[in-house]
């Protein structure tokens, strides 16, 4: 959403004094075209300087630092033939430029390969007979955007299939099926689910036959539906099975594959188990189908003592041989394909793809392929012959798109890091790319536009997200260090610059935005300029830092578990006072097992730990001198057997758990800096919190859904099937921004709920007939500390169930307008369209649906509320 205009950056770097022989500093400075670059645009690079002492001969060095912590000189990208670009005379008492010193195109995917992300473009002056630096060198910065298009928008469920029906492109989730639409304005979308014909909102696979039919079956339950490019029917509803894959043979007999068995529908809609009178055993379970070139389906199942078997049906029976390949016990298969030469392929979830011929079976993976993963979700065969393998990896997050042409692999390196989960080609050469993340569509420019992004390639995140004084957004992650969001361009920071290693965990900033980096091996304390890492040889333990937090004293804390420690493990408690780290647990046998710590504004530092003497939860806090045992003489409920340590920015803290005794009985204790008040309300096990601007807690479950706490008797539960969040699988954790939003964190994904500000729709009236002028106003809210430049978006839902973005109902202007919204404070009523309705809009219900779209930050959406009206029967 945001609009990225063609700004021109201009820095001007003076350099340090000279000597006095030399006169003044000279002054040099950069200038380049445009804040932002896709690739494939035109860049340039324009020097110009001010020399006011004598003349001399130089060398211009220009270089370019890029967001992977590589650099490149220019213009010789990658391949250094001469470390400056010109050699000129710095002529003294004048001024030179602007001068263009280097023009091209930005590669697509050669090498180097442009990352999404911020650069800076370096250049410096030297003599070049002695190599003495005129001054300090210039320098410029600009970003590189890989063309995205988010209109995925309220949708945020990871891409499970894809297909092409239809003249559009089907993609389904966890939220139903969604059909998108290209046109000369753009993309728009239709989503279904069980409310328009599915049988299941859940869904999971697509199939297109040859006869103009599109099979749509769900994760679990009962059911497919077969939409005709007209309507959807449900067959299959009374079956017990969960389908896995679909294919309809030549003649028009639907095979489903579950692990029930085979199944068979006929053309004239008769349904059959296939058995051992049809040459397969009695007990069995189906594994993956395909469609062989004689439009007949081969299969994979296996029996009931565990041997994997190929069939072909022929017609009348199917013909079984011995799985050609030994699969370890624990695998099982993800999709099959036949290619041209009607060699069976088979992707599996851990030993990568078979390759079967007829005579030798051939198992590519990481170690003989090109394959970034051995779990091969779906395989797509393009009309060269080419295969592709959509790689995805559930627990490490990393994947990719790699083809086989019979001779070599390649793979797309756009797509090399995505959780990539199906492929298809368009007739006119445009790609689409499944995965976690959403949609990619390349077309024949090779520039990527997401239909729906994860920002940025993260990888696999960590459990943690902090923000300095400035509200730039610093992540953890398991193997690239830490990511740093600044002015909506992300970087990374890493061991190359001096981090203690990659697998980050936990991070704080004092009160002078030194950031202290807890990771797999060791604390590095980073300023921003210069890093130090303190690990065993400065008295820590060896082991994982499990937690992380600094006091208002800029006292640093630390929980670290030993793994190396002999028989159990080992938790220990650590304290930083700017000179030397001590070891608590050492020291005071009250902390055993230390588990979380926490710093609130008031100076208290917070510990909970495990007692293994009573085992119980105990709360300690910690003045700056003296430590304290909370307990029932504090108001504290001894009971409390604490899983979770919060301590929010207004200076309360909160403890939350399940009662000792009577493990159904829940608790949640809020200290206030006086006194404690104890709320009997189920927690769900969570385990992080998070306190948002408008003073709810909010409860992220493990790998879960998020609830929500306003202070009474219950938890709301916030799930994406409600609307309340993007999605409940695969988070981790969840933060609060200085803003008061929920950040959480995913494996491979950021979303943020937007806590402020909040709208209201307002209508002129509540009924209405065709011809009649619907007037809408806004009245809106930002609670938030900061003023809110906003985008506007106005969604309206039909009764037939469409939606569709007002001022128009035809897409053909933009569907949103830009505002700005001032701090702490409420602004309205503002009208923000008046229309007059169609003649031959259906009569029946409406519901009009105000929403804010931050697009400075990932994925925001304020708070609204819908208002409805109705239209009457036309005369």
């Amino acid at each position: 959403m945001k609009r990225v205009g063609l700004l021109t950056l201009f820095l001007i770097v003076c350099l340090e004094a000279l000597s006095v022989a030399q006169g003044p500093p000279l002054e040099l400075s950069i200038k380049i075209q445009k804040d932002y670059y896709r690739a494939g645009d035109e860049f340039r690079l324009n020097l110009e300087y001010w020399n006011p002492g004598p003349t001399c001969a130089a060398n211009l060095y220009v270089w370019i630092n890029c967001p992977d912590l590589k650099s490149y000189y220019l213009p010789d990208w990658g391949e250094i033939k001469h470390p400056w670009v010109c050699n000129i005379f710095v002529e003294g008492g004048s001024s030179f430029g602007p001068s263009t010193i280097f023009e091209a195109t930005l590669p697509d995917y050669h090498f180097p390969v442009w990352l999404p992300g911020g650069y800076q473009i370096c250049a410096e002056l030297v003599k070049s007979d002695t190599d003495e630096p005129l001054g300090p060198f210039a320098m410029a910065q600009f970003g590189v955007k890989i063309g995205r298009k988010e209109i995925f928008t309220g949708n945020r469920t990871p891409v499970v299939s894809l297909a092409l029906y239809d003249g559009a492109l089907w993609a389904t989730g966890r939220c139903g099926v969604v059909r998108w639409d290209k046109s000369d304005e753009g993309w728009s979308y239709k989503s279904y689910n069980r409310f328009d014909g599915l049988c299941d909102s859940n869904t999971r696979g697509l199939y297109v036959d040859h006869f103009g039919n599109l099979m749509i079956w769900p994760y679990s339950g009962r059911g497919l539906t077969i939409y005709d490019g007209c309507s959807f029917r449900n067959v299959l509803m009374d079956e017990d099975m969960q389908i896995e894959s679909v294919v309809t043979d030549s003649d028009m007999n639907m095979w489903a594959v579950s692990g029930q068995g085979i199944l068979m529908l006929s053309r004239n809609g008769e349904v059959k188990w296939c058995d051992s009178e049809d040459g397969l055993p009695d007990n069995y379970f189906g594994q993956g189908i395909a469609l062989a070139n004689n439009g007949y389906p081969v299969a994979t199942i296996v029996d009931g003592e565990g041997a994997w078997m190929l069939c072909w049906f022929n017609g009348s029976g199917w013909l079984t041989i011995p799985f050609p390949y030994v699969l370890p016990g624990y695998d099982s298969l993800n999709s099959m394909l036949v290619d041209k030469y009607d060699h069976i392929w088979c992707g599996t979830v851990y030993s990568g793809a078979i390759e079967y011929d007829g005579d030798l079976a051939v198992n590519y993976n990481t170690e003989n392929s090109a394959l970034r993963s051995n779990s091969v979700y779906k395989m797509y065969l393009d009309a060269t012959g080419r295969i592709w393998f959509c790689c995805y990896s559930q627990i490490s997050g990393y994947g990719g798109l790699v083809y086989y042409d019979g001779t070599d692999w390649g793979s797309r390196p756009d797509v090399d890091r995505a959780t990539v989960t199906d492929f298809c080609i368009d007739f006119d050469g445009t790609t689409y790319i499944g995965s976690r993340a959403g949609i990619d569509v390349i077309e024949e420019d090779s520039i990527p536009k997401r239909l729906h992004t994860s920002d940025p390639p993260f990888g696999a995140l960590g459990l943690c997200a902090a923000w300095d004084s400035n509200g730039e957004m610093y992540l953890t992650s398991q193997s690239a260090g830490v990511w740093k969001r600044n002015g909506g361009l992300w970087s990374r920071i890493s061991s190359e610059q001096g981090l203690a290693t990659d697998s980050t965990t936990f991070l704080a900033f004092d009160s002078h935005d030194t950031a202290w980096i807890g990771s797999q091996e060791g604390i590095t304390k980073w300023d921003g300029q210069s890093m130090q890492v303190f690990d065993e040889r400065s008295g820590l333990a060896p082991g994982v830092v499990m937690d992380l937090a600094v006091d208002a004293r800029d006292d640093v804390w630390a929980v670290i578990h030993d793994y190396s420690a002999q028989g159990a493990a080992k938790y220990y408690l650590y304290r930083y006072d700017g000179a030397t780290w001590t070891n608590l647990s050492a020291m005071d046998l009250r902390f055993d097992f230390p588990f979380k710590v926490e710093a609130d504004t008031g100076g208290l530092t917070w510990v909970l730990n495990y007692d293994t003497n009573i085992y119980e939860h105990v709360l300690y806090s910690f003045d700056g001198q003296d430590w304290h045992r909370w307990g029932q003489e504090d108001g504290f409920d001894l009971s409390l057997k604490s899983s979770t340590l919060y301590c929010d920015r207004e200076g309360n803290t909160l403890v939350q758990g399940s009662n000792m005794v009577t493990s159904d009985e829940f608790c949640i204790g809020v200290y206030d800096g006086n006194a404690w008040e104890h709320t009997a309300v189920d927690t769900r096990g969570g385990t992080s919190v998070a306190r948002d601007c408008c003073g709810s807690y909010w409860f992220q479950h493990s790998y879960g859904p998020i609830s929500r706490w306003d202070g009474g008797p219950e938890l709301r539960l916030m799930s994406s099937r409600s609307g309340d969040t993007a999605t409940d699988a695969w988070i981790q954790s969840c933060f609060a921004s200085p803003e008061g939003d929920i950040y959480r964190l995913g494996i491979s994904q950021v979303e943020c709920y937007y806590m402020n500000p909040h709208v209201v729709a307002i209508l002129n009236d509540d009924a209405f007939a065709p011809g009649d002028t619907l007037t809408l106003k806004y009245w809106a809210e930002n609670p938030g500390a900061a003023e809110r430049r906003l985008d506007l978006y106005i969604l309206i839902t039909l009764p037939t169930g469409d939606s569709v973005y007002l001022p128009t109902l035809y897409y053909d202007q933009i569907p949103y307008q830009t505002i700005s919204l001032p701090a702490e404070t409420a602004v309205g009523p503002v009208e923000v369209l008046s229309i007059e309705l169609p003649d031959n809009l259906p009569p029946g219900e409406y519901m009009i649906t105000p929403w804010f779209w931050d697009s400075g930050k990932i994925d925001l959406t304020g708070l609204c509320t819908q208002a409805k009206f109705t239209i009457g029967d036309p005369l």
